[in-house]
């Protein structure tokens, strides 16, 4: 599911930035570019954060419970 997300953002990313490119004659290409650095951290992040393997946990007591076999 991850994957059709992250596609769908990069697809997202193209299209604005080819409508920035197009749109840099006059003065509208700072609102696209604003979009798409929106989008661009947006996918960042997702590529950061949104995995299936990472688990966020800020008390190490239920989090070492979770992934430390000896605990």
């Amino acid at each position: 599911m991850s994957y059709i997300r992250r596609g769908l953002q990069m697809l997202i990313l193209f299209f604005l930035i080819t409508f920035t490119i197009a749109g840099s004659n006059t003065t509208a290409w700072i609102h696209w570019s604003v979009l798409v650095i929106f989008f661009a951290v947006l996918l960042i992040a997702d590529f950061m954060f949104m995995n299936d393997g990472f688990t966020f946990d800020p008390f190490y007591t239920s989090y070492a419970k979770v992934n430390d076999p000896n605990y």
